[in-house]
Formats: structure tokens, C-alpha cells, sequence
């Protein structure tokens, strides 16, 4: 008759990176120490297998630098959830919100485009504000396959002057 499955041992033993077929009698023993602790909290199988890879997952987040056992698995189980949040809460990048239009005092008032004239159809024309979006990237493509270059700072100040 063949024997049921330990699916909490069998996650324990994957988490850690141990092998299967050529655990020692120590890593066995220090598995099965590791379980005991954790069946005392919960002792359905199947839930505690899951909770293990959940564990683990938040392990090689808050502490990606450190391999995993498993006493070190049964020794920050309490709290090993909430110092992986507080680990990506950390590495979350900051970025300051766009500045409303007219603060800065730039020409532009905060649009980034400045208006440098009209074509002889009436339709205006805008560039890159020379002060504050100097390094913008406006160039295109036209339909036509022709390549519409942006103004140069300079020429802009200079069609705003107009």
C-alpha cells in the first residue's frame, strides 16, 4: 500500500532547495523539527503547504540575499509576511507630481510646449519650451516618409519674439 502524500513536507523540502532523493538524515530531521512547529499552528496538510510557498515567496523578498532553511522559515514566520510589504513599500520610487501650470515662473506656464507661430492655412505651431523641455524629442515622421526635425532653443526664442 502505498504511502499518502506529505504535501507540507514535500513544500518544505522544494522552498529550501533541497533534494528529495538525497536529503541526509540531519536536513530530514531538521525539516521534520520545522514541521512539528508549524502543524502546531496549522495542521491541515494541504493549507499548510500552500502557507509554506506563501512564506517562502515573501521570504526571497525581504531577504534576497540570505538562503532559506528550515529554522530560518519557523524563526520569522510571525512576521516575515509584513517585512516583504515593508520591503517593496520601500523600493517603491517616489515622483513628484507635474508642477501646476504658471508655478516655476517658465514661459511656457508649467505646459511644456510654447506656440512659435502659424502656417499660412491658420493652424498653430508649437516646440518644446527652450527653458524648462530644452532636451524634449519632438521629431517625426511625416505620412509622406519626410522627417519634421524639431526647432533648435535658440530659433524658438527667437519665433517667440515675433
Amino acid at each position: 500500500m502505498p504511502r499518502e502524500r506529505d504535501y507540507s513536507f514535500e513544500a518544505l523540502v522544494e522552498v529550501t532547495g533541497a533534494d528529495m532523493q538525497a536529503l541526509t538524515q540531519n536536513e530530514r530531521g531538521r525539516i521534520n523539527k520545522a514541521l512539528k512547529e508549524l502543524r502546531e499552528l496549522n495542521a491541515d496538510d494541504y493549507l499548510l503547504a500552500d502557507e509554506i510557498h506563501a512564506k517562502a515567496k515573501a521570504w526571497a523578498t525581504a531577504y534576497p540575499e540570505i538562503q532559506l532553511t528550515p529554522q530560518a522559515l519557523t524563526g520569522q514566520w510571525s512576521s516575515i509576511e509584513k517585512k516583504a510589504a515593508d520591503t517593496r513599500r520601500s523600493q517603491i520610487r517616489v515622483v513628484n507630481a507635474p508642477s501646476p501650470p504658471g508655478a516655476g515662473g517658465c514661459i511656457c506656464n508649467g505646459d511644456k510646449m510654447v506656440l512659435v507661430g502659424t502656417t499660412a492655412d491658420g493652424h498653430e505651431q508649437y516646440a518644446p519650451c527652450p527653458e524648462c523641455n530644452s532636451s524634449a524629442d519632438a521629431d517625426f515622421w511625416r505620412a509622406d516618409g519626410s522627417r519634421h526635425r524639431s526647432l533648435d532653443p535658440g530659433l524658438v526664442r527667437e519665433r517667440m519674439n515675433q
